[in-house]
C-alpha cells in the first residue's frame, strides 16, 4: 500500500557549504485542526509585520509623489511618477528578487541549525547587491537621455532624469535593508523592522514638507526626502542588528568565504525571484505604455493608481513571504 506521508526532497547542490539534503515527512491524514489553528495563528503574527514593513516601502514613494503633485505642475508629476516606476521595474525589482532567492536559502540554513552558513550567504548577497548597482544607477544616472531617445515629452524625461539622479542613495540604502530584513525574516524575527519604518512615515512627511514645500524643491526635494528616509531605515536597522546581537552567531565578521560561488548563487536567486519580478513589473510597466501617450494628467493618474494597487498586493505577498 502507498505510504501515507509526502516527502520533499531539497537539494542544493551547487553550493557545497549550503548543500541541503533533507526529508520532511508530513502524515496527509488525519487531518488536526489543533496544528492547522496554531500555524495560522504564527502565520498571521507573521503576516502583520511583514505587511508593515513591505507597504511602508510604497507609502513612502506615494507620500513623496502627493506633495509633487500638490506643489508641482502636472509635467513634474508625471516625471516623478515615471521616475518612481523606473525605480521600482529596473532597480528595487531586480535587487529584491536576488534579496529574495537569499531569504529563501538562508531560512533552509537557519532551520538546519547552520547559523555560521547564513551568515555567509549574508554577506555573499550583499556582494551581489553591490555588483548589480553599478549598472543600475548607471540607468538612473542616463535615464533622462534614453527616454529622450525613445521619444518621450521633453520636459518630463528631464524631470525623470532629475528624480532619479537624487533618488540613488535611496535604491543603494533599500537594497541593504531589504536583505538585511529578510536576514531576520529567515531567523523569525519579524517586529523591529515594520516598528521602525512606521514610526519613520511621520519624519518623511516633515522632510518632504520641508524640502517640496519650504524649499519649493518638487521633483529634487521628492526624492531627497525619500533618500534620506530610506537611509535611515537601512542605517537603524543594521545598527540594530549589530548592537543588539539578536542574530546570534550568524552576525560574523566579513570572510572571504562569502567571495566563493557568486555567480552561482546569483543565477539561483534570479531563478527563485523571477516570480516575484514578474508579478510586480506586469503592475508597473503599464506606467510606462501610459507614458508615451504624451499626456502627463493621463501619466500621473495611472501612476497613482498603480501604486495603490501595489499596497493592496502587498498584503498577499506579505502573507506568502512570512
Amino acid at each position: 500500500a502507498p505510504s501515507p506521508y509526502i516527502k520533499f526532497e531539497r537539494r542544493l547542490s551547487s553550493f557545497p557549504e549550503i548543500a541541503i539534503d533533507d526529508i520532511d515527512n508530513t502524515p496527509l491524514y488525519p487531518i488536526n485542526f489543533k496544528d492547522i489553528w496554531r500555524i495560522i495563528h504564527i502565520l498571521f503574527k507573521a503576516t502583520i509585520p511583514t505587511y508593515l514593513s513591505s507597504i511602508n516601502d510604497f507609502l513612502t514613494g506615494l507620500i513623496s509623489l502627493s506633495f509633487v503633485g500638490k506643489y508641482g505642475s502636472p509635467q513634474e508629476l508625471a516625471g516623478s511618477i515615471l521616475a518612481n516606476t523606473w525605480a521600482n521595474v529596473f532597480c528595487l525589482g531586480i535587487l529584491f528578487s536576488v534579496n529574495q532567492g537569499f531569504a529563501v536559502v538562508g531560512s533552509q540554513l537557519f532551520g538546519a541549525g547552520r547559523l555560521r552558513d547564513a551568515g555567509v550567504l549574508y554577506q555573499r548577497t550583499l556582494i551581489i547587491l553591490a555588483i548589480l548597482l553599478i549598472p543600475i544607477v548607471l540607468s538612473m544616472i542616463f535615464a533622462e537621455q534614453i527616454l529622450i531617445w525613445f521619444g518621450l515629452n521633453y520636459e518630463t524625461s528631464l524631470n525623470v532624469g532629475l528624480y532619479l539622479r537624487y533618488l540613488i542613495p535611496s535604491i543603494i540604502s533599500l537594497s541593504l535593508f531589504d536583505c538585511t530584513k529578510f536576514f531576520l525574516m529567515s531567523q523569525e524575527h519579524f517586529y523591529f523592522q515594520g516598528l521602525m519604518q512606521a514610526i519613520l512615515v511621520p519624519v518623511h512627511v516633515g522632510l518632504n514638507f520641508l524640502f517640496v514645500a519650504q524649499q519649493e524643491m518638487p521633483v529634487k526635494g521628492a526624492a531627497l526626502a525619500k533618500s534620506v528616509t530610506d537611509f535611515l531605515t537601512a542605517f537603524i536597522l543594521v545598527s540594530y542588528v549589530h548592537f543588539s546581537k539578536v542574530l546570534g552567531e550568524s552576525w560574523i565578521h566579513w570572510t572571504k568565504e562569502s567571495l566563493q560561488h557568486v555567480w552561482q548563487f546569483l543565477v539561483q536567486s534570479l531563478i527563485i525571484g523571477s516570480n516575484m519580478y514578474v508579478e510586480w513589473i506586469s503592475y508597473e510597466v503599464s506606467v510606462f505604455i501610459a507614458s508615451f501617450l504624451n499626456d502627463d494628467r493621463i501619466t500621473g493618474a495611472h501612476g497613482i493608481a498603480i501604486t495603490l494597487t501595489l499596497v493592496i498586493f502587498m498584503l498577499p505577498y506579505s502573507g506568502s513571504t512570512a
